[in-house]
């Protein structure tokens, strides 16, 4: 037999347990075995039908009993007389006899229902269907027929609802069970009544039924509610009347209600929680204004605000309460709550913090660490929150496995998990594990692989031994990648960015580095990229939708700077010039002491290929404090893509100068230089960047080594060799702040064969180096005092930002500062470097950065005043 007939024969058979029930008063039913005409062995149907019926039967109050008949007769063929004779032997009212005929995968079921006393005809119900599996419900269907014919119950033929007033008809009607063409069944009216009542929406709640021909007519009679006039809010000082109001929808015009009514004064208490009023009472008063209209008055009593006053721990030995307090989120009330928000209760950040407390203990060793829910007392307007702690013991690291699929071998594998690394099992490490996996997995092609850790814990030795299974699944290809949102942007200049193709493997880091290219292009809005099934199980789409920006823009303004004073600039720049990556940019600037006016075209990927191309020419005088320098120039750049991240950078730079207004006192040390001379000098510089963004970067790192050239074979009168590097670090730390690190340092010689102008030696001070001292501040001076610059330099800076309107870009700083220029015959000495400290803010504004900072120097050397400098640029790069 079909499991499907066997589940259903189960179910049939479960009303055989129930005792029958008949008596010779002439009253009940006796049921007959049915008829089974099938191609198949139908089992004990034929008894399993009657028995099904004969249980609705009881259940109806009706009594019932099944009459034995001689195996192998048919009793539904039986004449008329002969069947009221066996209902009459078991003192029935009604004889029921049926068939069940099957073909194939279809049925019908025949049953005829014959009254014992008189002459009257059988009536007659049949049904039909396909699958055995419906059989129980067409049964049960047919039961409730017969069980309204033998109690002589009538169906419900017209349902009237009455007095809903604004209410539709058809929401009493929806909230009613019984519906027309049910049978007349008073008790299932009688609960109707309880849930049309509940609805809310009215006073009196009446049903009546009465007979029309064909059944009952059931008559549903209403008292409306009022509605609502007005909702008057008093009482509220923490919250303002429209906050209150956008939670409610009891409003003027709406039924008044009383179960929304408390549904809204939930929502209420729910908004001044989030306020930290916990003890906050709502009470209403219904205040009549006409027959059908109300109005409802809100009484509010705040209390006092309700704050965590202590977090308390039970059971914990490993941790102390402070430690533990510092996993979560919840924190006490402290004295600047009311900027950190200390002190605040949040039930679902409170129960997020057991999770945390638990985790905490998982990735210490202490695997059988249990946290309990935490209890929250309130006393006055304190808030006492106590955790259970049931600690158990420290686990370390047992032994480490990778199994299963090995992409590599698995002493390689498991030289790149760090839980063998770690003394106490940590959770989050084998986490992190499972991720390093599933990557090294994934840049092999894999990209539905998985990797299982497998944990067994020795509670003799305290050890956790860790397996890591792999299942790599199938190779996995990109079939096409589909760029869309592009209206400006060419294909070419996003798909170049992915180091990944159609129709090659999957790599995850590759996909990963193609995103962190196009957000470091700053071409577009958003970005939404994802990968889907591309029919076969081996093939993905690679879709990246796009959301341009501008990238064009004109800018006019002015600003001061440290080093140039007042100044105005005007650009015009396009960082994708149509649409195919290029840049192009021509700047002017005006200034007290500089006048600048530059053209740069950069091409990033020349011909197709990894090589940058840029040049600049340059129109540039600067009034420095002794002499003057006028010079034009021009630059050829050239960038390699060496590795990911890795740059090789070459140049090219021609320029002469005319050095004019030499003070007397600055002949000594830039006298040689008076009237035209020309640099020439080619430079080079290896660059690893892999920050997140160009301009506000929040994580990555940006190294660089530069050497510069001038002079012999290049020719001109301009001869060194300079020698730069650079190390910047930016890291992502807690509620958004930023931590970046920063160190740099140069070294700059003379060559025989040319000179080394005062201009190419290192200075210090200012916005852009030791923030409180002036750009020549620090600078060593020759005999006459001219400040001639030092030929070497070391420079360190550490900064914490942090975003105080986000999508606008406004930044708020602290800064710590160190370093010095040293001459020819000055050492570095660490003992005696400069330091200075300070805080600021930047704004990178549509006109382009705007930073404004104050450093203080810390114990300044003698002309230097401890009060510091305000530091303010605008529009420059920084």
């Amino acid at each position: 037999m079909k499991p499907a007939f066997l589940l259903l024969l189960a179910a049939l058979l479960i009303g055989c347990a129930l005792p029958a029930a008949a008596s010779a008063d002439g009253s009940g039913v006796a049921l007959l075995p049915f008829s089974v005409h099938a191609e198949k062995d139908m089992g004990n149907l034929s008894l399993t039908i009657p028995e099904k019926i004969k249980d609705r039967l009881l259940q109806e109050g009706t009594r019932a009993v099944l009459v034995t008949v001689e195996p192998g007769t048919d009793a539904n063929i039986w004449p008329l007389a002969r069947l009221r004779a066996a209902g009459a032997e078991e003192g029935a009212a009604w004889v029921v006899s049926g068939s069940f005929s099957m073909l194939g995968d279809h049925y019908s079921l025949d049953v005829k229902v014959l009254p014992v006393s008189g002459t009257g005809a059988a009536k007659t119900f049949t049904t039909e269907g396909d699958g055995m599996e419906t059989l129980l419900s067409k049964v049960e269907g047919l039961s409730g027929e017969i069980a309204a014919l033998a109690l002589g119950r009538r169906k419900v033929v017209k349902i009237v609802i009455s007095g809903n007033g604004r209410i539709e008809p058809e929401a009493v009607e929806n909230v009613m069970h019984v519906k027309v063409g049910d049978l007349y069944v008073p008790q299932e009216l009688s609960d109707d009544l309880t849930r049309i009542f509940a609805m809310g929406y009215f006073d009196d709640v009446r049903i009546e039924s009465k007979d029309v021909s064909g059944g009952k007519e059931v008559t549903v009679l209403l008292v409306t509610k009022p509605a609502v006039a007005k909702v008057e809010i008093t009482g509220n000082h923490a919250l303002d009347q429209d906050d209150i109001r956008e939670v409610m929808d009891v409003s003027r015009g709406s039924i008044l209600n009383l179960v929304r009514l408390e549904e809204n004064i939930k929502r209420i208490k729910a908004l001044y929680k989030e306020k930290n009023y916990y003890n906050a009472e709502i009470t209403y008063k219904i205040i009549p204004v006409s027959d059908n209209e109300a109005d409802i008055e809100l009484v509010i009593d705040e209390g006092q605000k309700v704050m965590v006053k202590e977090i308390r721990f039970e059971g914990n030995r490993a941790f102390s309460a402070r430690t533990l307090r510092g996993v979560m989120k919840t924190k006490e009330k402290g004295i600047f709550s009311f900027i950190t928000s200390s002190g605040t209760l949040d039930p679902e950040t409170l129960d997020q913090d057991a999770g945390r407390l638990m985790a905490y203990y998982h990735n210490n060793g202490y695997v059988r660490a249990k946290v309990s829910a935490p209890e929250v007392n309130t006393e006055g307007r304190w808030i006492y929150i106590t955790f259970k702690i049931e600690e158990g013991e420290k686990y370390k690291v047992g032994s480490v496995a990778v199994g299963g699929d090995l992409i590599q071998p698995e002493k390689e594998l498991i030289s790149k998990v760090k839980i063998g690394k770690e003394k106490a099992y940590n959770q989050e490490v084998v986490r992190a594990d499972v991720l390093v996996l599933t990557d090294i997995c994934s840049d092999e092609g894999y990209a539905f692989a998985d990797v299982t850790p497998q944990t067994e814990i020795n509670d003799e030795t305290r050890t956790v031994d860790i397996t890591y299974f792999i299942e790599k699944g199938i190779l996995v290809y990109f079939n096409e990648i589909e760029i869309t949102g592009n209206t400006k942007t060419r294909d070419y200049v996003i798909r170049r960015e992915f180091p990944v193709y159609e129709q090659g493997l999957y790599n995850g880091s590759g996909l990963k580095r193609g995103l962190r290219n196009i957000a470091r292009l700053d071409y577009f809005e958003d970005m939404k990229v994802d990968t889907v099934k591309a029919g076969a199980e081996d093939r993905l789409n690679l879709k990246v939708r796009v959301e341009e920006k501008s990238t064009s823009m004109f800018t006019f303004g002015g600003g001061y700077s440290s080093v140039d004073n007042a100044f105005f600039t005007a650009s015009v720049t396009s960082r994708n010039l149509f649409g195919r990556g290029q840049t192009l940019s021509v700047r002017g600037r005006i200034g007290g002491s500089t006048s600048l006016y530059s053209i740069s075209f950069t091409e990033p990927y020349l011909f197709g290929t990894r090589i940058s191309f840029g040049t600049d020419l340059y129109n540039w005088q600067r009034d420095y404090d002794g002499y003057t320098k006028k010079s034009n120039g021009g630059r050829l750049r050239f960038g390699y893509r060496l590795w990911d991240y890795t740059t090789l950078y070459c140049s090219y730079g021609l320029e002469v100068a005319d050095i004019t207004d030499i003070e007397d006192w600055a002949v000594y040390s830039i006298g040689d230089l008076a009237g035209k001379n020309t640099q020439s000098t080619v430079s080079t510089t290896l660059a690893y960047d892999t920050r997140d963004n160009l301009f506000n970067p929040t994580s990555g790192t940006y190294d660089s080594v530069t050497v510069q050239y001038a002079g012999g074979p290049l020719g001109g009168d301009i001869a060194f060799t300079k020698y730069t590097a650079e190390a910047g670090l930016y890291v992502p730390l807690f509620w958004d702040f930023v931590g970046f690190l920063h160190a740099e340092g140069g070294y700059v010689r003379q060559n025989s064969d040319g000179i080394l102008p005062v201009y190419e030696r290192f200075y210090l001070g200012g916005i852009n180096s030791l923030r409180g001292y002036t750009w020549e501040d620090l600078s060593p001076t020759d005999q006459y005092g001219f400040y001639i610059g030092g030929n070497k330099y070391i420079q360190g800076n550490i900064e914490l930002l942090y975003p105080l309107i986000k999508k606008a870009g406004l930044i708020t700083v602290a800064f710590y500062d160190t370093g010095d220029v040293y001459d020819n015959d000055q050492d570095i000495n660490l003992g005696d470097i400069k330091k200075t400290w300070g805080l600021g803010v930047r704004w990178y504004s549509p006109m382009g950065p705007i930073r404004l900072e104050h450093g203080w120097p810390i114990d300044p050397p003698e002309g230097v005043s401890s009060g510091g400098r305000w530091e303010f640029a605008m529009g420059t790069a920084f």
